[in-house]
């Protein structure tokens, strides 16, 4: 199985990323009190739509190479690493590129050092990553006097993230395609190809 990453000149139309949630539940039949579990770990899902023409350069081609990626992918065969990309980076306006501190397994917070003193580092939605797949921001995280800011995310992380390998910028997570059709592509002659494409984390 190979990793493919998303072509950084093949953004998507449209978007929808979002986390989803695992959960199963039970119902009185008397007081109708709910009981519900988690059953398993959440997953990105992501739903990328595509227009572009069928043959040329740049926008006129762009339906021709997103047909050549998928092509390439082959389906359920291997995977591909992709971020949201209305959210490529942190959205907070404090300067400094930041470095994070070393964070453990299961942890859904991190900390980041070397940000502007006492500004707005990171806003809810923001992601970060380092373990191999992204997590969202879950609150406003202001920087302390000292430019550090403790930013509180979910999910917990997967593995243990070493002092500087953290990242939030194209926070990339691991996709499968799992419809076999993904690529389909009927357009008229002429027309601009509209192409739909549906991943889940693969985990």
């Amino acid at each position: 199985m190979t990793d493919f990453v998303w072509p950084a000149d093949l953004a998507p139309s449209s978007v929808s990323f979002y986390l989803q949630h695992y959960t199963g539940g039970t119902e009185s039949p008397f007081n109708r009190q709910r009981k519900t579990y988690v059953l398993g770990r959440s997953r990105w899902v992501a739903r990328f739509e595509f227009v572009g023409g069928a043959q040329g350069e740049g926008l006129a081609g762009k339906g021709a190479a997103i047909d050549a990626f998928l092509a390439q992918v082959g389906g359920g065969a291997n995977r591909v690493l992709t971020h949201d990309w209305r959210r490529p980076t942190r959205s907070g306006p404090a300067t400094g590129v930041g470095t994070n501190s070393p964070a453990a397994k299961g942890a859904t917070s991190m900390t980041w050092i070397g940000l502007q003193a006492n500004t707005l580092a990171f806003r809810r939605g923001d992601y970060v990553g380092g373990d191999g797949r992204a997590h969202i921001v879950t609150a406003d995280v202001l920087t302390t006097a000292g430019g550090v800011a403790m930013v509180p995310f979910v999910p917990p992380l997967e593995t243990a993230i070493a002092a500087g390998a953290g990242t939030y910028t194209e926070v990339k997570s691991r996709f499968e395609i799992r419809d076999d059709d993904a690529g389909a592509n009927a357009a008229a002659f002429g027309d601009a190809e509209r192409i739909t494409v549906e991943m889940f984390e693969d985990l």
